[in-house]
């Protein structure tokens, strides 16, 4: 029985492998674009270069988008081991080209009200939308309502998570919404939001609130200088007298505090429990 089941087991396994080892055909193509972005349309396909291209239509939001089947090559010292397929897509830029000319007329009168601009040549998949604004105090405003504009379109929360962010001259980040809240954080704001998710993400709480951020020393915190492997801010402590920004959580009834920088023993943030 442990045979039958090793060799099922080897065959499934080198299966998939073997399905991995040729560009998809386009009706696989097309099986895959269904099942990661929801309904679509086959417009054309075509072979260029050992790929497969196929374009189809997104039913949702009406637009084009196309998936690209190629082999990938693996290797190392510039020798080849293996070829796997690998199937890409540009559907978030289509998507993106697609809602901003929607919004096009409203964003533009957005911007001309507080004399900002966008930054076209922002890496997206980082901001969705990076505004320039002349002043930090229309930061939130801007940010805000480039939000509301791009929320109209969040279709199956397809732009969850997505960020508007602002910056003043020159080139000072001044905070952002995340989609889908309506909520502009500031540069403060947002290291609290980042700090508290990779506390979730460490100890796996439920129930954790943010109490306050407090400032100490090397010392106080019981951590010695080489423990700190990298910082999560603009600064690197290296003497035990040197002052780290910490932040205070509850989580199930304790005190919880996470120094802004990564301990080299644990791989994460700084933490100690209070008594």
């Amino acid at each position: 029985m442990k045979r039958i089941i090793s060799l099922g087991l080897a065959l499934l396994f080198g299966k998939k492998l073997l399905d991995k080892t040729h560009v998809k055909k386009p009706e696989q193509i097309l099986k895959k674009a269904v099942r990661k972005h929801g309904a679509c349309t086959y417009v054309s396909e075509e072979k260029r270069n050992g790929r497969v291209y196929v374009t189809v239509h997104d039913r949702l939001q009406d637009f084009d988008y196309t998936l690209c089947s190629a082999m990938t090559e693996y290797g190392m010292d510039g020798s080849t081991f293996f070829h796997l397929e690998n199937t890409t897509d540009d559907f978030e830029k289509r998507l993106r080209s697609h809602i901003l000319s929607q919004i096009k007329p409203e964003l533009d009168a957005v911007l001309a009200q507080y004399g900002a601009s966008l930054d076209n040549r922002a890496d997206f998949s980082s901001y969705y939308l990076n505004v320039r604004v002349p002043d930090g105090q229309y930061a939130e405003a801007v940010c805000l309502q480039c939000a509301q504009l791009l929320q109209k379109h969040n279709l199956k929360n397809r732009l969850d998570r997505k960020v508007i962010a602002a910056e003043t001259a020159p080139r000072t980040h001044a905070g952002s919404v995340t989609l889908p809240e309506m909520c502009f954080l500031d540069c403060e704001g947002e290291t609290v939001r980042w700090v508290t998710d990779h506390v979730k993400r460490m100890t796996e709480a439920q129930d954790i609130r943010f109490l306050r951020k407090e400032s100490h020393t090397l010392a106080e915190l019981g951590c010695p200088p080489d423990r700190v492997s990298c910082t999560a801010g603009s600064y690197y402590p290296k003497k035990p007298e040197d002052f780290v920004d910490c932040y205070l959580f509850e989580i199930g009834g304790r005190e919880l505090l996470t120094a802004h920088f990564f301990d080299n023993q644990t791989g994460n943030l700084f933490c100690n429990w209070k008594e």
